[in-house]
Order: structure tokens, then C-alpha cells, then sequence
């Protein structure tokens, strides 16, 4: 496998590298990010507990279930974007 390796070397240059070294990048801040997205989400779920079971059932009804699922992926998305962006910017200026 060490010719593979050459080969690539010698065909992509450094790019190869810095490609990885980004997503490398990407995935660490991402992964730090969205456990912290996760327990925010969970506190809106824990301030909703003290509402009647009514008002719960016509909430979820309306769907607000949706509503809090809509907002927690665009979270999501919106953190792995940026962490996508450091990644890139991180991996160019070197």
C-alpha cells in the first residue's frame, strides 16, 4: 500500500492533505458543538414538563412537536455548516 500513498502524494500534492486535515477539523468542532445544542434542546423540553397534560395534548396537536424538531435540526445544520467553514478556512491557511 505505501505505492498508493506515493501515488496520491504525487497526483493530488498537498491538497489530499489539507482535504483531510478539514474534515479532520470539521468533525472535532462539530462533535464539540452538539452536545451543547443537544442539552438546549433537552431544557426546552424539561421547561415545557410543568404544563397540563391538555394544554400538552392540544400543543402537540397544533404541532409544536414538529415545530421544536424543525428548530433543532436548523441548529444543528447552521453548527455543522460553520464547523464545516473553520474546517475550510483552517485547512487554506496553512
Amino acid at each position: 500500500m505505501p505505492w498508493l500513498a506515493a501515488f496520491l502524494t504525487q497526483l493530488l500534492g498537498n491538497s489530499l492533505a489539507r482535504v483531510l486535515t478539514g474534515a479532520g477539523l470539521g468533525l472535532a468542532t462539530g462533535a464539540a458543538l452538539l452536545p451543547l445544542v443537544k442539552g438546549a434542546l433537552n431544557l426546552i423540553t424539561q421547561k415545557w414538563s410543568g404544563i397540563s397534560a391538555d394544554l400538552a395534548n392540544v400543543m402537540l396537536m397544533a404541532g409544536a412537536g414538529e415545530a421544536i424538531t424543525m428548530i433543532g435540526s436548523a441548529i444543528v445544520t447552521k453548527v455543522v455548516i460553520d464547523a464545516g467553514k473553520v474546517a475550510i478556512q483552517k485547512a487554506a491557511s496553512k
